[in-house]
């Protein structure tokens, strides 16, 4: 869709390549172990793979809350356009219940932390309130800032159950770290084979924590991370006529040129500077996120070509007067693209084009900068 380095889509092959090959069997049978060994290695091992399998677990609720939080952010926005999804609303019933109580549908995904329990079903009853509120709207669209408000209050605790569960996991995961160094331990001391075991088991660990620390929120600005832009430009349907819809994408300029000039900690805090002027001079309603690297994303529901023109104008103003490295501010290229202009499009095809836009900007900026010189 967008541009991607090689070094990247390398990665990307070696991760799809590392889940395919995960889980395959390369332990052997231990031979002549002494009995006192046997029985300790028997034991630590037993109590390593119990709380990979929680690990497993975990990572499963993780991305199920996730999924239910991001869902129903989708869902209500279809909602505001006038699309009813009694399916979804079912598929988060569904998936709710067997949070709580590990039945139905998606089983054992249950856990057992009583403070994880308490926010879950507050969460619940979050739900309900705003199912109720949804089939409300639907007889009086008069309540459309009454249901948004409260999709925003569900998404916070929502937010604050998948925080808990990553701590509930966070824990297992330290107690799985201090067992696997006494297994290293006893491996070294019972022998090569047992060394080969142990490093399948560490394996096996290591891309479970890979898996329960997915998150949605990117670090560095606080914005949407890559993960959520991907998933929200996802949709394969067009932009409902009716609607308009504005997608942004943004560059940074000169990110390279800091870094090596200044370091990369001064480019963190170009990076950050700009997500805060982002966050600043969006409306609440606005999507952005950090696609990557110094890609940024905007996504506006509503906004016509004059709105958009001064968004951007806006976003120019705020990081000219930002300091975040030198006196100079910060420099980016924008590009936008309106529904209305390419009717029968998805949010995907009009972000190509709001990418293309920003690319003829850049040049721009360059060929000015040049003259300049």
């Amino acid at each position: 869709m967008f541009r991607k380095s090689a070094i990247q889509e390398e990665q990307n092959k070696k991760t799809a390549e590392e889940e395919r090959t995960f889980g395959i069997a390369k332990r052997r049978m231990l031979r002549k172990v002494q009995v006192v060994s046997f029985i300790v290695m028997a034991l630590v091992s037993f109590i390593f793979i119990e709380n990979v399998n929680l690990i497993q677990g975990n990572a499963k609720v993780i991305n199920y809350i996730g999924l239910i939080r991001g869902d129903t952010q989708r869902l209500v926005k279809e909602e505001l356009y006038g699309v009813r999804d009694d399916e979804l609303i079912s598929q988060m019933d569904e998936l709710l219940y067997s949070l709580q109580t590990g039945k139905g549908e998606y089983q054992d995904i249950k856990l057992s932390d009583p403070q994880y329990q308490k926010a879950l079903s507050a969460q619940i009853e979050s739900w309900k309130k705003l199912k109720k509120e949804i089939y409300s709207y639907r007889s009086d669209q008069s309540e459309r800032q009454q249901l948004f408000q409260m999709s925003q209050d569900y998404f916070q605790t929502a937010d604050y159950t998948a925080q808990l569960a990553q701590n509930f996991s966070g824990a297992i995961e330290d107690r799985v770290r201090v067992i696997e160094w006494l297994m290293i331990a006893l491996i070294i001391a019972d022998g090569f084979v047992i060394i080969l075991y142990g490093i399948e088991l560490g394996k096996a660990t290591r891309h479970n924590m890979k898996l329960s620390s997915l998150a949605y929120i990117d670090p560095g600005t606080g914005l949407s991370s890559k993960r959520k832009c991907e998933e929200r430009l996802s949709d394969p349907a067009p932009v409902p006529a009716r609607v308009r819809v504005t997608c942004f994408m943004f560059d940074i300029n000169n990110l390279k040129k800091v870094n090596d000039g200044l370091g990369h900690e001064a480019g963190d805090a170009l990076i950050a500077g700009f997500g805060e002027a982002l966050r600043q001079e969006a409306s609440p309603h606005m999507f952005t996120g950090r696609f990557g690297g110094d890609e940024f994303i905007a996504i506006a529901v509503h906004m016509s070509q004059a709105d958009a023109v001064s968004f951007v104008k806006r976003l120019q103003d705020n990081c000219k007067h930002r300091k975040s490295v030198g006196d100079a501010g910060i420099s980016f290229a924008a590009g936008y693209a309106v529904s209305t202009e390419f009717t029968g499009l998805n949010i995907s095809e009009l972000m190509n084009i709001a990418d293309r836009r920003m690319y003829e900007n850049k040049e721009k900026i360059k060929q000015m900068e040049q003259a300049q010189r």
